[in-house]
């Protein structure tokens, strides 16, 4: 409930009270008297009725410690009242002896204040309770017949010269303990928030009656009525703390580990949910949350390595924090020394040799270090822990969560090294596994061979090789079941079936070679789950048949000028595995013409267009091909045809393995090359020169001269780097091709093709791009942009220059 609004209705009643209790006071001093020790008494009568009643329920003993004490404290309160003077309940005893009753109240209650305190830190239910309570007897009788009976308890109130050194020197180290106490409570965690701040209002008030006690002569006085007002809010206070809450709100006095623990079980568990598969950012995770549940000023991750300190990971540290250290003399290695799992607190560090050992103390001006070691494989590595700059007292509850804290970092660590070992494994053999395929290509007259793969983050299951034997171009394109390491383990027997077939040169057809494929692959009982794509062909370079056979469907195309990507016939068969017997494989032959080329590449390349995106990964390809073909190089295209899928994809990774390899029998052309120097005045000097080439063609040179201008000017204009600009140029009867490279790190040149550009407006960006577009009939880049290739289809066969 808010309290804050009836702050307005509060303030003038708490005021008429005083007023009405003063005057009570001045006319009745013994009523007053008798009111406010009653008030007193009663709150603490129902103290301890609270607590007996509720003692099986709570987590600790210290509130029936209390209730036990402030029992005892109301006798000895209930003696201090009767015995006061003008009471005349035990006549002639003058007013020493109430106000050596209210000494030994007051020591009473003190002492009961701090013991309670320390048996709520160490939460303890073993104490003996009858053994507690026989000590309170065995002190309130003492105090009873040393003050009655026997009178020898230290006099407190002299009559005619009031309070005497005892009395006066007992107030102030009642204050000075009571002091000390109110500190250590302001310290307590596991106390909730409006309990902590009714018990430090019922202590401050104490604090002040007690200070009015010390200056008082008269027991009827002013300083004495002061001294029981305060006395008065006090046990108000303490009513407000243990009675009422401990009526309305029992958890809070009685479940108050159970309520931490569980806010601590929440952080904890939100912090592990936050977990990822970065380790750096769990590991930050779980230092905050460290730091946060503590309410540190700042949580670190030390590690130390070789007789050093390193900082890896921090919440809320400051700026100019060194990194890196000597551990000597550090806290951290303090408590590595220590040994463990539980964490260590150190309090009062400016006065502790860590002052001149660790310069952080001094340097940030710390009072509390609380470190925990953090363990991996059993071996101490580092200590999760979290500096304050203010004395601190951690509850049970924040201590036993950091402890499951620094255990999870040490899980993460031991998670990242075994991940990183794996990684390194995994490098290893995707290394390995790249040294199967071909490092270059046999250089055959007439024939353009190329090929690549972009592989998943593990190793791959795609594969790859060309052999030439006997005039023969034997190629072939494996798809492994999934990927990993099992699938590249099976690409190994395959690049060693092929390898021992090469060497023994039976290669009579390729259906013959992939039966005897399918033959050893059943002899190696793989698992049924496992198996084979394969495209194999044969190139007779005399008469340029290609004759090929296929298990599964790697995809095949043939690309021509003249016609759009064809899907080879007869290029689907029965899987290689360990159930078909006998295949049945697709087989088929075509002639490779001059000008034309045969492309085949794995499922990774078109399948993810097909599944996400409903979307028709072969139109896809085809019009990729179409629109590069004979512009590029096959190097070149089969570059675009892997960028190209991972930029569709919008990944840097493919999530399948992609291999394309290709075989491009060229046309018979000579290629024109010109060089132009990074200076803009000479672009007109060299396309004249391109130009006067070209004159023969039956072609619109305008159109020529403008897209060529354009794209040379770009070049010269915005490369970066030094070094020259190569013009090239080549014509068949079908086309004519111009193309600019430059020694520069490229450009985004998709973006700005896909830009649309208003050719009238006055943006220059992608302008000179939009004019080529229109210039020429195909046109396109390399991978990285630093080449652009224009082709123009020819109008008659009056290209002279080709052959």
């Amino acid at each position: 409930m808010n309290s804050k609004k009836y702050i307005p209705i509060i303030i003038p009643v708490a005021g008429v009270l005083l007023v009405a209790l003063y005057i009570m006071a001045r006319l009745d001093f013994l009523l007053f008297h008798s009111l406010v020790e009653g008030w007193a008494m009663l709150v603490a009568v129902s103290i301890f009725i609270v607590a007996w009643n509720t003692r099986d329920l709570a987590e600790d003993d210290s509130l029936l410690f209390l209730g036990i004490g402030y029992l005892f404290v109301a006798v000895l309160t209930f003696f201090h009242t009767i015995t006061y003077d003008g009471i005349n309940i035990l006549p002639n005893l003058g007013p020493d002896p109430p106000t050596q009753f209210w000494m030994a109240a007051r020591y009473l209650e003190t002492f009961t204040l701090v013991a309670a305190t320390i048996m709520l830190a160490k939460q303890n239910k073993n104490y003996s309770l009858k053994k507690i309570a026989l000590a309170y007897g065995f002190y309130t009788a003492l105090a009873i017949v040393t003050i009655l009976v026997y009178p020898i308890f230290p006099t407190c109130f002299e009559e005619g010269v009031g309070l005497t050194s005892f009395k006066i020197y007992s107030e102030y180290f009642l204050v000075f303990i009571l002091g000390i106490f109110l500190y250590q409570l302001r310290q307590q965690e596991q106390l909730e928030a409006e309990l902590k701040r009714y018990l430090s209002l019922a202590i401050l008030m104490s604090i002040i009656a007690e200070l009015f006690f010390t200056v008082y002569t008269d027991i009827y006085g002013i300083s004495n009525f002061g001294g029981h007002i305060f006395y008065l809010i006090s046990f108000y206070a303490l009513y407000k703390a243990i009675v009422s809450k401990g009526l309305q709100k029992p958890h809070s006095l009685l479940y108050r580990n159970i309520e931490q623990a569980e806010a601590n079980v929440r952080m904890v568990n939100n912090c592990f949910l936050s977990f990822g598969a970065d380790h750096k950012s769990n590991i930050d995770s779980i230092v905050a949350t460290t730091g946060k549940l503590l309410k540190a000023d700042t949580a670190l991750y030390n590690e130390l390595k070789r007789g050093k300190l390193y900082i890896r990971n921090t919440w809320n540290a400051p700026p100019n924090l060194i990194k890196v250290d000597t551990a000597a003399g550090h806290l951290c290695e303090y408590v590595v020394k220590q040994g463990g799992y539980e964490p260590i607190v150190i309090e009062d560090l400016q006065n502790s040799r860590f002052a001149e050992t660790d310069p952080s103390v001094k340097a940030y001006n710390l009072e509390t270090y609380i470190g925990c070691p953090v363990q991996v494989e059993g071996e101490i590595v580092g200590v999760l822990c979290t500096l304050f700059t203010s004395p601190k007292k951690a509850a049970t509850q924040s201590l036993e969560a950091m402890s499951t804290l620094a255990k999870a970092l040490g899980i993460e660590i031991e998670r990242k090294r075994f991940q990183a070992h794996i990684q390194e494994g995994l490098e290893k053999a995707k290394y390995l596994q790249s040294s199967l395929f071909p490092k270059s290509f046999p250089d055959i007259p007439g024939i353009e061979i190329a090929g690549d793969y972009q592989q998943t983050e593990e190793v791959s299951g795609d594969y790859y090789n060309l052999y030439l034997q006997d005039n023969k171009v034997v190629f072939l394109m494996v798809d492994v079941t999934g990927h990993g390491l099992d699938a590249a383990l099976i690409t190994v027997f395959v690049s060693s079936f092929f390898r021992r077939e090469m060497e023994l040169g039976e290669l009579n057809s390729p259906l013959e070679l992939l039966q005897r494929l399918h033959t050893d692959f059943q002899k190696q009982n793989f698992p049924d789950d496992y198996s084979l794509e394969v495209f194999l062909g044969f190139l007779c370079l005399e008469t340029m048949e290609l004759e090929y056979a296929t298990a599964g469907a790697i995809r095949a195309l043939q690309l021509s000028m003249s016609k759009f990507p064809q899907k080879l016939p007869d290029s689907h068969g029965m899987l290689i595995n360990g159930v078909a017997n006998p295949p049945v494989f697709g087989t088929n032959s075509i002639q490779l013409n001059s000008g034309e080329a045969i492309i085949v590449y794995t499922d990774g390349v078109d399948e993810p267009f097909m599944v996400a995106e409903s979307e028709d990964g072969d139109q896809r390809i085809n019009e990729l091909l179409t629109s590069i073909f004979g512009l590029l190089s096959l190097e070149e295209l089969i570059e675009r045809i892997l960028n190209d899928t991972l930029r569709d994809l919008d990944k840097d990774m493919p999530a399948d393995d992609m291999a394309v390899l290709g075989i491009y029998s060229r046309l018979d052309f000579e290629v024109k090359k010109w060089t132009c120097q990074q200076e803009i005045e000479l672009v007109d000097q060299v396309l004249g020169n391109v130009l006067e080439e070209l004159s023969c063609l039956d072609i619109d040179l305008d159109m020529v001269y403008m897209a060529a201008y354009e794209a040379l000017t770009n070049s010269v204009e915005h490369v970066d780097g030094e070094g020259e600009i190569e013009i090239q140029a080549y014509w068949t009867d079908k086309q004519l091709v111009i193309s600019v490279f430059d020694a520069g790190s490229g450009f985004n040149w998709q973006k700005v093709l896909s830009e649309e550009v208003d050719l009238l407006s006055a943006q220059e960006r992608g302008r000179g791009i939009e004019l080529i577009k229109l210039s020429a009939d195909r046109v396109t880049f390399n991978k990285e942009g630093n080449k652009i290739a224009m082709g123009w289809e020819l109008a008659s066969t009056q290209a002279t220059f080709a052959k």
